[in-house]
């Protein structure tokens, strides 16, 4: 059996995908608009970490992603704290991984129709999201020699939005969408702990 690291630094390196729902629900004011609604977004990101291991079993630090492929922006930082629960009998770790998130996200366009003064019109724009939100999932760490290891996994993601804006719209501010946004996530990815 390997060891692993106490008390000691980690580096990380990895790739994720990640799903974001954006849910919209319209003001009953909003009965000019057609094709509004949920909106989902799955970019491919890649993940840098760097952080420290109390003990065995604990670990805190911070994880930044940044999009490779997305048909929007997306950046997520993200202070981590990751709890080891295994009996320590062989070269796999199980941990649960707690993190508190900043999110910016850009969405994809929207395109949808516009009704407004007996015409019709055909519309798109952009939102842009920053949020504040809270994750929980499971990992999987399979640990070499000299301590390193490639680790799976996912995470839960609950968002508070701070603010929503709309974007590169030419829809005047007042007949753009009344709406409650909200924002889940899903993200699932592979580490190497260096």
């Amino acid at each position: 059996m390997h060891d692993r690291k106490e008390n000691e630094f980690e580096f990380t390196v990895g790739a994720n995908v990640s799903y974001y729902q954006i849910g919209a629900t319209l003001s009953s004011e909003n009965t000019i608009y057609q094709g509004f609604g949920d909106r989902n977004h799955s970019p491919v990101c890649i993940n840098l970490g760097f952080g420290k291991y109390l003990t065995r079993r604990h670990y805190v630090g911070l994880e930044i992603e940044a999009p490779v492929v997305s048909t929007g922006k997306v950046f997520n930082a993200n202070l981590k704290y990751k709890l080891q629960y295994d009996p320590y009998q062989r070269n796999i770790a199980f941990y649960i991984p707690f993190g508190l998130e900043y999110t910016f996200l850009r969405s994809p366009i929207v395109p949808f129709e516009h009704f407004a003064d007996g015409g019709h019109q055909d519309a798109e724009f952009d939102i842009t999201f920053n949020a504040v939100g809270l994750s929980v999932g499971h990992g999987f760490s399979y640990i070499m020699k000299n301590k390193k290891a490639i680790s799976l996994e996912f995470a839960l993601q609950k968002f508070l939005l701070v603010n929503e804006k709309y974007n590169d719209t030419a829809i005047p501010e007042s007949e753009l969408p009344i709406a409650d946004y909200s924002l889940l996530g899903f993200r699932f990815g592979m580490k190497i702990n260096i």
